[in-house]
């Protein structure tokens, strides 16, 4: 019994010897596929950041660098690309009526998206101002309408936040129309308010259907406007808190009387020192609009 006992326990570890080595074969395959599947990762991780660095160079180049000398009023502007995703632009531009200027802040879901709206608004670039006299919202509608047949058969989700805006130098008043997530602010000076400027719906993407309506408010001596791209609140610390709208709105508040580059410089101070060491996800893009302390408002021709 003892010797039959033994040949059994003998067989076992035959047994368990010979699944060990079969065993000891398919990790000895599974570790060389691992390391193929890493390369094949790594040479893909390589691509993507060289496409991404590519996309963001030429988005720097195509982010103005020069902001036209318009009376009246003071801009201070700053954009910074993130190496993760992005696709922020923004421009101040004169219309051919010399009494009236505009303002767009863009903001998309990625650099794909911020290249179709930054084409749709230069195929644009003619209606618009053909229509300088139309209301904000009806020129965000002629944008949706493009992005709407751009998108139509697009499988991916993609998303972008819009502001536009033209102020009449004659009377001050700024028109604007905005939809998704940027935040801009109408600062009151004297008042020492900050107000909301309500975005008149969510993002652009291929189903939008939103009504759109333009807003106007007036503009006094020393006001500011101030539009900041979602990556500005949405920038995290190491906790993964995000920078929130309350310490963008306590900044521009304490700052009230400091000269707009100031305040602009302010804003991407304290991100970063929110942030720490931590990379941007998304872009940041930052424009203060004042103005001027002497300003007479005109009668209309």
């Amino acid at each position: 019994m003892a010797e039959n006992e033994l040949k059994r326990l003998q067989q076992r570890i035959s047994d368990l010897e010979t699944e060990l080595k079969v065993k000891d074969g398919d990790l000895g395959l599974f570790k060389d596929e691992i390391v193929k599947l890493n390369i094949r990762l790594m040479k893909l991780i390589e691509k993507i950041t060289a496409e991404i660095t590519t996309a963001t160079s030429i988005h720097k180049i195509l982010v103005p660098t020069e902001i036209p000398n318009i009376p009246g009023f003071d801009f201070s502007t700053k954009f910074e690309a993130s190496s993760i995703s992005g696709g922020d632009y923004y421009d101040i531009f004169e219309l051919e009526n010399k009494f009236r200027f505009g303002v767009i802040l863009s903001s998309s879901s990625n650099y794909g998206m911020s290249s179709l709206l930054l084409a749709i608004f230069l195929k644009l670039s003619g209606q618009m101002e053909a229509k300088r006299g139309s209301a904000a919202h009806k020129i965000m509608e002629m944008v949706a309408g493009e992005v709407v047949r751009n998108l139509k058969d697009s499988q991916i989700v993609e998303t972008s936040s819009v502001f536009y805006g033209s102020v009449d130098r004659r009377r001050f008043d700024f028109d604007f129309c905005h939809v998704g997530n940027i935040e801009a602010i109408h600062f009151k000076y004297g008042a020492d308010s900050l107000d909301r400027l309500e975005a008149a719906g969510d993002m652009f993407t291929k189903n939008f259907k939103t009504p759109l309506v333009s807003q106007t408010i007036s503009l006094n001596p020393r006001d500011r406007v101030i539009l900041c791209s979602p990556g500005v609140f949405d920038a995290k610390n190491a906790s993964g808190e995000g920078f929130g709208l309350d310490r963008l709105y306590k900044v521009v508040i304490e700052n009230s009387k400091a000269a707009t580059h100031d305040l602009r410089n302010e804003i991407f101070y304290q991100i970063k020192k929110f942030s720490g060491e931590q990379e941007l996800t998304r872009d940041l893009t930052v424009l203060v609009m004042e103005v001027q302390d002497r300003v007479i408002k005109l009668a209309h021709n």
